[in-house]
């Protein structure tokens, strides 16, 4: 019989397992035992398990074509996959965050960093950014602070570094307290929270993140930009989203952020918030 080979196009996922004693209850965290690494992804698995279902005997070649990560991760994945004889000469090795955000930058496409979870990358990327959203812990991080150097007092010096590194538009989420923003451009300052009653917290930040997205290019196909109204609009959003249990069910639409206003009492200074959907 002529040579065969399967060829599987897809993902390449490393999981972490984590070994707990019990499951958490609702809404609780718990403590695992221990972790343990493991090659994922669904087309990962196929190939690996075409290969192991006597392929190589039957003169079935298998091959992989993918990506992976340049780090440890990506390197073990490779490594087991060879050693299960699969051809690994169609998977890529990509470098990290930073190969986007330069391929994005070089070729004119807007790029918004959601720093979650914070990794400090390479002064010269900065330019290449548009929005950079952190909290402040994140800020913390990528600014190369301790945490508690990060408060109502250094928010705009913070800011400032981040542009001065070349990012257009930084926006710091505060929880509880709003979110700070500056812009290349000049404008910044503090939007305050909206005082809602919370349910549940979760996604609160994801809607922060695609709301502020959704109308920066809301706001780009009409010509204009202003970054204060654009993070007013998405504290309704975030705040929306924390009335409802669940990370999307309370993901409000774009018209029902219109009609906030006409819904929630908006706080008069921000102080008056008790409580926002945005994580600290």
């Amino acid at each position: 019989m002529a040579p065969q080979t399967i060829v599987v196009i897809g993902g390449l996922d490393a999981d972490l397992i984590m070994i707990a004693s019990r499951i958490p209850d609702r809404g609780k965290a718990t403590c695992h035992k221990r972790a343990e690494p493991g090659g994922g992804g669904s087309d990962g698995s196929d190939s690996d398990g075409s290969d192991s279902d006597g392929s190589d005997s039957d003169g079935i070649a298998i091959k992989m074509i993918g990506a992976v990560g340049d780090d440890r991760y990506g390197a073990k994945f490779m490594d087991e996959l060879s050693r299960n004889g699969v051809d690994t000469s169609g998977i890529v090795t990509v470098p990290d965050l930073v190969t986007m955000i330069e391929t994005a930058g070089n070729a004119g496409i807007d790029f918004c960093l959601n720093a979650a979870p914070a990794t400090p990358i390479g002064r010269r990327f900065y330019r290449h950014l548009t929005h950079l959203l952190v909290n402040e812990s994140e800020a913390a991080t990528m600014s190369g602070r301790d945490r508690d150097e990060v408060n109502e007092e250094s928010w705009p010096a913070i800011a400032q570094e981040f542009l001065d590194r070349g990012v257009k538009n930084v926006v710091i989420t505060l929880g509880a307290k709003g979110a700070f923003y500056a812009n290349a451009d000049g404008p910044s300052g503090n939007c305050p929270a909206y005082e809602v009653v919370v349910k549940d917290s979760t996604g609160a930040g994801d809607t922060f993140t695609g709301a502020y997205s959704s109308d920066f290019l809301r706001q780009k196909a009409k010509g204009t930009w202003d970054i204060k109204s654009a993070v007013m609009r998405v504290n309704k959003a975030a705040a929306m989203t924390i009335r409802s249990v669940g990370a999307q069910d309370g993901i409000p639409w774009s018209d029902e952020i219109d009609r906030f206003d006409a819904l929630y009492k908006t706080p008069a200074n921000p102080r008056a918030a008790s409580t926002v959907g945005i994580a600290e």
